[in-house]
């Protein structure tokens, strides 16, 4: 299923290196120290390992070549992974696939899937129509076989079912009742929301009834002073009428005296 790996700037691999493998078994050997517990790890790596303990570093940055006596610092890693079915597939999935994992030393990470960028998710669900995944034995290291068979029944039905690609629809199964809980807390949030708005409507609805019903007073009374004003000058404009007409007539009364 692997069918070729490229490196570059990972642990001691401090430049660019591919390996090509072929169908059936194929054997990597070398001494002790000679970088093949890294090539192991480069794998674990680029299909999203994100515990740096099992890559026997303290942080992912320590995966980034350190340099050496005559060669320098890496600024980053990068591992690609190109994965082919021996078998034509039966599930919508592409024959090919192609992961890639980088880091860099200041902890900028990333990865791309067939050459595009994507998110984790992305490479673990991937992987998983491929019975890869976290839980899968896809690499076996020292010492494992022993912890494998000493496992519990649960433990090894999740290895299974991680082989066997159950895991997967498992895995979105929790995230869509995940994302339905969250609705549904939303869901209820929305309702008491709105059982607040309907009563903060029907105290706003009272006074603005309250207000309208004020605004119309205001006109009425208006209305009111306006003909109150209106009756009080027709009132004095017909007493400043009869004060003149006695006016008049005490002064003809005047007069008829004056000449008498």
């Amino acid at each position: 299923m692997l069918r070729r790996i490229d490196l570059r700037g990972f642990k001691s691999f401090a430049g660019s290196m591919a390996l090509e493998f072929g169908p059936g078994l194929n054997v990597i050997v070398g001494p002790n120290g000679s970088g093949k517990s890294n090539l192991a790890e480069a794998i674990v790596w680029a299909m999203g390992e994100q515990r740096a303990g099992k890559l026997r570093a303290s942080g992912m940055s320590d995966v980034v070549f350190s340099g050496g006596a005559d060669r320098p610092a890496a600024g980053m890693a990068e591992v690609r992974l190109t994965m082919v079915d021996e078998e034509p597939a039966d599930i919508g999935r592409p024959a090919e696939v192609e992961v890639t994992r980088r880091i860099t030393r200041a902890g900028d990470a990333g990865y791309r899937l067939n050459g595009a960028n994507c998110r984790l998710l992305d490479v673990h669900e991937a992987l998983a129509l491929r019975g890869l995944g976290p839980e899968a034995l896809a690499v076996i290291r020292q010492g494992q076989v022993e912890a494998v068979c000493a496992s519990r029944p649960g433990d090894i039905r999740a290895i299974l079912e991680e082989a066997a690609g159950v895991a997967l629809s498992r895995r979105r199964r929790r995230r869509a009742e995940s994302r339905l809980e969250k609705v549904a807390e939303r869901l209820d949030r929305a309702r008491d929301l709105q059982g607040e708005l309907e009563d903060r409507r029907a105290s706003l609805q009272r006074q603005a009834q309250a207000a309208e019903r004020a605004v119309e007073l205001d006109r009425a009374l208006e209305v009111a002073h306006d003909h109150a004003r209106r009756a009080a000058a027709h009132t004095a404009s017909r007493a400043l009428d009869a004060a003149r007409a006695a006016h008049a007539a005490a002064g003809a009364v005047r007069a008829e005296r004056d000449a008498d």
